[in-house]
């Protein structure tokens, strides 16, 4: 079976604030925790930062003077020298200014915080496995660049008819090839992938990241491990006590009942768990006319 390589945690990476992207890395890199891998174009901002911050000086050099100047009116204004009008017309000046300063300031850390957040870096180590924008494109706050496949949890999924996934059992064992190398044999874990009515089975086979690259088409074979015997419809017998076949005993050519659960029923027979080991043969004509211990014997079928 072909397959992909994937992995289990994927991230959507998204603009945290509108601007034009200026520079991202290409589709299939592989990137470290922290590791920035877009930045936006800081043109603008960075203009608008140096405009405030020269505001802000200005507006704080105004302040002081301000102030000064009304100091100096307050202590004359003791003595008479200054009149009430004066006085009042400096005080609403200093406000102004204090306001006009405090919006300046407000401005200057908006601009310079949303600059700390131009540059996008991966929240974990990963691969790129899909990208949503291209350099220079403009991009709105919370648009996804982005997808980001962890490399720390690798793995390889197929899709299985019921009867397969059945008869696996919980666990079987895959070899992972590409193209004609072995890459390994790996344990694969079978469950069901919807609802078991519609015959959907799934095997998860985790491979090591650092062997193979998320995205990677790859041969899947998986092999059984014994979860039950496979048994011709023809030799089940069923009666009031259950389910069971009759063995038959190589050496004397009697035959020995051994009573069986019945995991499911295959298109190739039906899957049993019991007292049966693989490779024992089972009488499959006549099965329900013997007994414990009866001798047979064996025909050419």
């Amino acid at each position: 079976m072909e397959a992909r390589v994937r992995a289990k945690h994927t991230t959507l990476l998204a603009s945290e604030v509108s601007g034009y992207l200026g520079s991202i890395l290409d589709l299939g890199a592989r990137v470290s925790a922290n590791e920035p891998v877009a930045e936006f174009d800081t043109t603008y901002l960075k203009i608008e930062s140096r405009r405030w911050s020269s505001r802000v000086e200005h507006l704080s050099t105004m302040f002081e003077i301000r102030r000064r100047q009304l100091g100096r009116q307050l202590d004359s204004y003791t003595s008479g020298a200054v009149a009430d009008a004066i006085v009042d017309s400096s005080r609403l000046d200093l406000a102004q200014v204090q306001k006009e300063l405090s919006e300046a300031q407000a401005n200057r850390d908006r601009v310079q915080a949303t600059l700390g957040r131009l540059v996008l870096n991966a929240p974990h180590a990963g691969t790129i496995t899909d990208v949503f924008a291209d350099p220079g494109e403009y991009l709105a706050a919370g648009q996804p660049i982005f997808e980001l496949q962890s490399t720390a949890d690798t793995h390889v999924l197929v899709s299985l008819p019921a009867e397969v996934g059945l008869a696996l059992g919980s666990e079987a064992s895959a070899v992972v090839e590409t193209g004609s190398e072995r890459r390994g044999e790996y344990p694969a874990f079978i469950f069901p992938g919807g609802e078991q009515a519609l015959g959907v089975y799934r095997a998860r086979v985790p491979v090591p990241s650092g062997n193979f690259e998320i995205g990677q088409r790859v041969q899947v074979e998986l092999r059984y491990r014994q979860t039950g015997v496979l048994v011709p419809p023809k030799a089940l017998v069923s009666d009031g006590e259950g389910n069971h076949v009759f063995v038959i005993e190589e050496s004397d050519l009697t035959v020995r009942r051994a009573d069986l659960g019945v995991v499911s029923i295959l298109t190739g027979g039906v899957l049993v768990r019991g007292a049966l080991n693989p490779g024992e043969r089972v009488v499959t004509a006549g099965a329900e006319l013997l007994s414990h211990g009866d001798l047979i014997r064996v025909g050419s079928e």
